[in-house]
């Protein structure tokens, strides 16, 4: 046997040998992402189990029912004037508004319940990846609509992920200074596969001054959570955010701080 025949051999065997013993090469950070995003079906079976009995059966628990009754009155009471404090700081007040709502009527460019947002961010992960994403809102007074896209890319290996909403907003002015919002709609996770589940987000925003602000905008959908928090400096219609923001699964996480711009009337 001649001796290159015999040296392809044993590097043959060689390889065989190492092979089972070889690390496997690992899946890229967004592929890992998508994988542990529940299906829709594991989702739904999450929820599906067998109705408990409620909390308020029984004479001892008379007081723990009158107290969370009096909570939920509270809250929806909250729920509805907060609306209707977004209609009047649009509209003007009532007659029978009970306090100077003059003051309070929002201003063209105010970050508060605009009638049209933009939102432009840019997030560098890690070296490998990166996001860049749009926010865009628009609406009147305490309804709004709003279009997202999240679009992740990967370098090593090359991939991509995009994350789509679009979701409605009720929107409820607490004041002049803070907004309370609650968003309901859909989410779509576009990447190797294509999946959409039911969204929820409930925005804060704390405006004290025309000239910076805070926001929290913390979001929900089959199994990911997405938390974004952002400081903004203003000048009229225009502004500069600094944030971070949180993409989790229960086992994946896709975190890091952004720079954005965004644009309000």
């Amino acid at each position: 046997m001649s001796k290159p025949i015999v040296l392809i051999r044993a590097l043959v065997l060689s390889l065989l040998w190492i092979a089972p013993f070889s690390p496997i090469v690992m899946a890229g950070s967004l592929d890992d992402f998508e994988r542990s995003i529940p299906s829709k079906s594991e989702s739904n079976s999450g929820s599906s189990g067998s109705d408990e009995s409620s909390d308020c059966d029984g004479m001892n628990a008379d007081f723990g029912c009158f107290f969370s009754e009096l909570v939920g009155d509270i809250m929806m009471a909250v729920v509805v004037y907060g609306g209707q404090m977004s209609f009047e700081r649009i509209d003007g007040p009532d007659d029978g508004f009970s306090f100077d709502g003059a003051s309070m009527l929002r201003q063209p460019g105010e970050a508060t319940i605009p009638f049209a947002r933009m939102d432009l961010s840019y997030h560098p992960i890690s070296s490998d990846v990166s996001a860049i994403s749009y926010r865009l809102e628009g609406g009147y007074a305490a309804w709004a609509l709003v279009l997202e896209n999240t679009a992740f890319t990967e370098t090593n290996p090359k991939d991509s992920l995009d994350l789509n909403r679009i979701y409605g907003l009720y929107r409820m002015s607490l004041g002049d200074i803070v907004e309370v919002d609650f968003g309901l709609g859909s989410m779509e996770v576009k990447g190797d596969s294509s999946n959409s589940y039911l969204y929820l987000s409930t925005p804060i925003l704390i405006h004290p001054d025309p000239l910076w602000g805070f926001e929290f905008r913390p979001a929900w959908a089959g199994g990911v959570s997405d938390y974004d928090t952002a400081f903004m400096l203003k000048h009229e219609f225009v502004g500069v955010k600094l944030g971070y923001r949180s993409i989790s699964t229960r086992s994946e996480s896709l975190s890091g701080f952004y720079l954005g711009v965004s644009a309000q009337y």
